[in-house]
């Protein structure tokens, strides 16, 4: 007596059940021929995860991790992978990371974060997990505020590049803010507002800045009893900038000593 083979099938009324799902099988100049086989894990309502070990005959064996979570007040995604034995590379680990995370704090407060690395530049094309070619990968964390008259932001930045087109080193922004006020409707139809950002810029090697800039503004719209519709504007702006390390382009001198402008 045998057993043939058969395939079991959850119909669209069936809830999520953990397995195999459908294999991914490719070939090319940079992998060879690859064979990665997905397993769908079910851990709770609230999450679950895929995992896939990478088998190829050209640039070693790995795995992809995938996990998802959903939380009363936010989400969390996450997607890595980590590869050895590539014959291009001796003894050394590549992988990448792909995430993000969302938090509302309450009502008005939230904060997320975005994390995109790479072991190294060629690793992503390699791999074919680049489907953007793009020429940096962009790491954010950020909180922000939304109010009935305003919004408040502060975000930092780290740049990973992924191409080697651009000689100047990758800068790291920590923080930069934003502030937007307008008020409510003044006497005659006016209304206030104010425009405020920050930023400090920092290399390892190379110029740093920081800015900080502030617009103050009165907006007066009038409608005529023609028709003709007319708005008054009035602004002020002031501009702050000290800059540290700054190399002239036309002369290639650095200057160390930092220098301040309005």
């Amino acid at each position: 007596v045998f057993y043939s083979p058969y395939l079991a099938h959850p119909d669209p009324t069936a809830g999520r059940k953990s397995g195999f799902l459908l294999p991914v099988i490719g070939g090319g100049s940079n992998l060879g021929v690859s064979y990665a086989q997905p397993y769908y894990i079910n851990i709770a309502p609230d999450k679950d995860a895929t995992l896939a070990p990478l088998v190829t005959t050209a640039a070693g064996k790995g795995a992809t991790a995938e996990y998802r979570q959903d939380f009363q007040h936010g989400r969390l995604f996450f997607f890595g992978s980590a590869v050895t034995d590539d014959p291009a590379i001796k003894d050394q680990f590549r992988g990448h990371i792909s995430s993000w995370a969302r938090w509302d704090i309450d009502d008005n407060w939230r904060s997320g974060a975005d994390v995109n690395l790479a072991s190294d530049q060629t690793y992503l094309r390699r791999y074919n997990f680049d489907k953007s070619s793009s020429t940096w990968l962009t790491t954010n964390a950020f909180v922000e505020r939304l109010g009935r008259n305003s919004y408040f932001s502060a975000n930092s930045y780290y740049f990973q590049r992924q191409r080697n087109v651009i000689a100047a080193p990758s800068p790291v922004i920590t923080p930069l803010m934003s502030y937007n006020y307008t008020s409510d409707p003044m006497p005659w139809g006016g209304y206030l507002a104010v425009d405020a950002s920050g930023v400090v810029l920092t290399r390892v090697k190379g110029t740093d800045s920081q800015r900080l800039s502030t617009t103050f503004s009165y907006t007066l719209p009038f409608t005529t009893s023609g028709g003709h519709v007319f708005t008054a504007r009035a602004a002020y702006r002031a501009d702050g900038y000290y800059v540290n390390k700054f190399v002239v382009p036309t002369t290639g001198r650095l200057f160390k000593i930092g220098r301040a402008h309005v």
